[in-house]
């Protein structure tokens, strides 16, 4: 499981959890765990149809996006498993714990800040993702999740810097992971090649990553 995380709002989680998911195979899921204000599932076009008694990610709960509404350039779109509609229905904590023991990808879009909701999937994660602007208040950000991510022991997988054709020395060092680029671009966001290419090499650094840590 990997927790897309930001100390800022607005630096393109989201995006990224979808973007991420979509480039590492129709078997992905992508999970929204900000409950408070979710968006995934408009993004991924889906519905949020949680029953009272559905227990993720058996029955019905996660649904496959639809490539169509994505409008994205790859011919498969992975499945997404939205914020309930009632949120005090359910255990987050407990549906992340769950959703842990998967054996394909799972992507899980985390709350941006640093308090208890971002805290939450970080520490149910096998691996961190990082995402920031280049502005100075989204790098701040950044570097706090870092430091969340290292406290519950953590690894940060990647750093993404949304809205850059690349991504500048200045900012590379100020992260010990690996730092690639995603450009901006007008939305439908994850039906531009170059977007789309970024993430794919975001899926190379996780692959890396996870082979890594099948060897060790």
């Amino acid at each position: 499981m990997l927790a897309v995380t930001g100390g800022k709002g607005g630096t393109g989680t989201t995006v990224s959890t979808l973007g991420l998911a979509v480039a590492l195979g129709a078997d992905a899921l992508a999970v929204d765990a900000d409950w408070t204000l979710p968006n995934l599932h408009a993004l991924a076009g889906v519905g949020r149809s949680w029953g009272a008694e559905t227990t993720p990610p058996e029955r019905d709960a996660p649904r496959r996006a639809s490539p169509r509404h994505l409008r994205c350039v790859r011919a498969t779109a992975p499945s997404v498993l939205s914020a309930p509609p009632v949120p005090g229905d359910h255990d987050r904590g407990a549906v992340l714990r769950r959703l842990a023991g998967r054996e394909s990808p799972t992507v899980v879009d985390t709350p941006s800040g640093v308090g208890p909701p971002a805290v939450g999937p970080l520490r149910a994660a096998d691996g961190a993702i990082v995402v920031t602007t280049e502005c100075a208040a989204a790098l701040r950000g950044a570097r706090k999740s870092v430091g969340i991510a290292d406290a519950v022991d953590t690894p940060v997988v990647a750093v993404v810097v949304t809205r850059a054709a690349r991504v500048p020395g200045a900012v590379s060092r100020q992260f010990d992971a690996p730092a690639r680029a995603v450009p901006a671009a007008a939305p439908p966001v994850l039906a531009d090649e170059r977007v789309a290419a970024g993430y794919d090499r975001v899926a190379t650094v996780v692959r890396e990553f996870e082979a890594d840590a099948c060897t060790e």
